[in-house]
């Protein structure tokens, strides 16, 4: 006899099968693996070899469109609105930060002008690595682009025309960026290192080199298997929605970082030890009304996940509590409910907390993600 733990929504998952169990009832729902998001359109867009990568979303359009706020086209535009206007924008895009690229953007008011778009032309973007901020990753942005008026930039910039495995893309070398660095456009090209760059009307990609560029413009031309085609990247995004902003990670990415702090904690006696998960994601979203924080585990086996099930909130309750005393983030929840999804080749666990929108502030736990303050994943 199948039993379920109080809270736990499961679903089981086959071809030409999918059911739910909830509380112990069987009902029909809806099939986790077809959800349509920007979040499952970039990972069609990143290659399948960025498996051993970290991935960080942020979908500003969404944040937006959330708060009713328009989308400015310029800082000209932005800086000539009431100010009510203006905090309105930054408040709405409180906690939704970008890739390196959307930041090194924002500190430099003459990006638009240097390169013919801006942050206020990307609607949403992922990068690799293994942080947001990692200065040298590769990343896609989906927006509205004028494609041949980028290119023109592109060409007085001093970026060379350039192509290689018959994919075409502007390119400049990191010297050149550095010689022209007193001008504050080349010092934004030098410090964001974007070196590469390759341009559509709805897709901007830019890359520190052309090894990490062109595995994306295949993967954008459908050349060759993109992540959405990663059973374990498709799966944990289909787990999480349709986020503002979202992290997923590699286990050993997210235990062994190369540059990031590692995961340290030492946890509890009473504490069980979990499964051995493979993927790790993190999602923060809301509505008018209601703030969602989300974390999964991708398993490689069937029955793993609800091995996890009780023990992943407990866990996460109860590390959240010691943070608080260090860091009043008074957004982090009290209590968090769990799924179970089941697959013929894996499973996922979901953990989710759902607040109102007035009790949050920042970004919720998507935020502990670079900086490894994950004490609840500790072995």
């Amino acid at each position: 006899m199948l039993t379920v733990a109080p809270g736990l929504i499961r679903y089981l998952v086959y071809p030409g099968l999918t059911c739910c169990l909830a509380l112990g009832a069987w009902s029909g729902c809806s099939d986790p693996d077809h959800q349509d998001s920007e979040l499952h359109r970039v990972l069609a867009l990143l290659p399948i070899s960025f498996e051993d990568e970290g991935i960080w979303f942020s979908n500003f359009r969404q944040a937006l469109d959330v708060a009713g706020v328009p989308n400015p086209r310029s800082f000209e535009e932005l800086m000539s609105r009431p100010e009510a206007e203006g905090e309105k924008y930054r408040k709405a895009l409180g906690g939704i930060y970008g890739p390196h690229l959307i930041k090194v953007m924002r500190q430099t008011p003459e990006w638009g002008d240097g390169f013919g778009f801006s942050q206020f032309d990307v609607d949403a973007s992922v990068a690799t690595g293994e942080s947001y901020e990692w200065p040298v990753a590769t990343s896609v942005h989906l927006g509205r682009f004028d494609a041949d008026l980028v290119r023109s930039h592109l060409d007085a910039l001093g970026y060379q025309v350039d192509s290689t495995e018959d994919h075409e893309f502007h390119s400049i070398d990191l010297r050149t960026a550095w010689d022209r660095r007193r001008n504050s456009t080349h010092r934004a090209i030098y410090n964001s290192r974007a070196l590469r760059i390759s341009v559509t009307d709805d897709v901007l990609v830019v890359s520190p080199d052309t090894d990490s560029l062109v595995p994306v413009l295949k993967a954008t031309a459908g050349l060759s298997p993109s992540l959405e085609e990663s059973e374990a990247f498709s799966r944990v995004a289909s787990a999480l929605s349709d986020p503002m902003r979202a992290a997923i990670l590699p286990r050993k990415m997210v235990l062994e970082p190369k540059a990031a702090h590692p995961v340290e904690f030492e946890p509890p006696a009473e504490w069980v030890g979990l499964q051995e998960w493979d993927l790790f994601g993190a999602a923060y979203g809301r509505t008018a009304d209601v703030v969602t924080n989300q974390l999964v585990l991708h398993y490689p086996q069937p029955e793993w996940a609800d091995f996890d099930a009780a023990e992943l909130p407990r866990r996460v309750e109860h590390f959240l509590e010691e943070l608080e005393r260090g860091r009043p983030v008074r957004e982090f929840c009290q209590s968090w409910e769990s799924a179970v999804t089941v697959y013929d080749s894996g499973s996922v666990l979901t953990v989710t907390c759902e607040i109102p929108i007035a009790d949050a502030v920042g970004a919720g736990v998507v935020e502990l993600v670079s900086p490894r303050a994950l004490g609840f994943l500790a072995p």
